[in-house]
């Protein structure tokens, strides 16, 4: 296809995670204090932008290592060389064939973004993600979180899905479709230094137990 098509059938492929309302309570349920001041949060809208970031970087990770780089979603919403689909610039693309739409690859797709779908029932949702900055960092639901917050939050996570922590119970379903997610390390870098040495003692090193409970 033309080298435009490529880029953008390229970044139609990748995931994108956004703000939502209406969601499952927020709140760490070992905590009631904590539950009941988070439970008036029902939307991310106006302070989860770096944390629906963070969720898209490791997304992205896991979809590469699971589908590989070369994969690519079937059909992006509109090409940028119409012709070549046989459809006019202000339409939009076929609808997808009964053999596309059950492709394993969609499928598989589905089931990396499933591990960040807005419940405690996935391992990297905004609920475990919030809950565990509250509970080792001290950011609340609703406050800011900087990006060294979400990154720490997201390593403790992807930490205790590594060694099966029991606090993951609930998520081990949806891991077992995703095998990457279980042979993953994530290194913080602090102050803008990635040291090799540091990076691989991560990959290395047991995980730090999460502090949040299911």
């Amino acid at each position: 296809c033309a080298p435009l098509d490529s880029l953008l059938l390229d970044f139609w492929s990748r995931a994108w995670l956004t703000y939502r309302v209406d969601m499952e309570p927020f709140g760490d349920r070992a905590n009631p204090a904590a539950a009941a001041a988070a439970r008036a949060f029902v939307t991310d809208v106006g302070w989860g932008c770096m944390v629906r970031s963070g969720q898209m970087l490791l997304a992205n990770a896991l979809l590469t290592l699971h589908l590989g780089r070369e994969w690519r979603a079937h059909r992006p919403p509109v090409t940028a060389t119409p012709a070549a689909t046989g459809t006019a610039a202000n339409e939009p693309p076929p609808p997808l064939s009964p053999a596309e739409a059950a492709a394993p690859s969609d499928a598989e797709e589905a089931a990396v973004l499933a591990l960040f779908a807005d419940t405690r029932a996935a391992p990297f949702s905004l609920q475990r993600i919030t809950s565990e900055g509250e509970a080792a960092l001290g950011t609340r639901v609703g406050q800011w979180y900087g990006p060294a917050a979400v990154c720490a939050s997201l390593a403790r996570l992807v930490g205790a899905v590594g060694v099966d922590a029991p606090a993951m119970a609930t998520a081990r379903a949806r891991l077992e479709r995703v095998p990457a997610a279980r042979s993953l390390a994530m290194h913080v870098a602090m102050d803008g230094v990635v040291c090799l040495d540091d990076v691989l003692a991560a990959a290395a090193a047991p995980a730090p137990a999460p502090s949040s409970e299911d």
